[in-house]
């Protein structure tokens, strides 16, 4: 049977083993690094599109406004889907009448203009006209 552990003893065996080198880390090989290589990015291609004019004709009956208008990519990149909005406001910019026009082509290559058409009710309290463009 062992005898019981003097206070002595433990405080010699905490030194002991306080006493003790830890054993020396084991080299760890990593994978050489690849070198880095600087990569050349293609700019991005994007249509900028810009309304050149806008100019309305009534019907002959006076009830519906045409409007036609020209537009031309300023961008880098060619349109594939055109859309254009137009919106007629009011002196309050309140919208009082819309509708979508219709480009004479979807697609608009980087310095093309393309012109577009729509048809809107003819508001007196129109006063201007707001023309958005997308192309994606």
């Amino acid at each position: 049977m062992l005898a019981p552990m003097t206070r002595r003893g433990f405080v010699l065996g905490c030194l002991l083993l306080s006493a003790c080198k830890p054993p020396a880390p084991r080299p760890v090989s990593l994978a050489p690094t690849p070198a880095l290589q600087e990569e050349a990015l293609r700019p991005i291609e994007r249509p900028q599109l810009r309304i050149l004019d806008l100019h309305e004709t009534p019907s002959p009956d006076g009830k519906r406004i045409m409007l036609t208008g020209t537009l031309k990519n300023d961008g880098v990149g060619p349109t594939h889907e055109l859309v254009i909005n137009i919106e007629g406001r009011d002196d309050n910019n309140a919208v009082v009448c819309s509708a979508q026009a219709v480009p004479s082509t979807e697609e608009v290559l980087p310095g093309d203009t393309v012109s577009f058409t729509a048809t809107l009710d003819n508001r007196p309290e129109t006063v201007d006209y707001h023309v958005e463009a997308i192309g994606r």
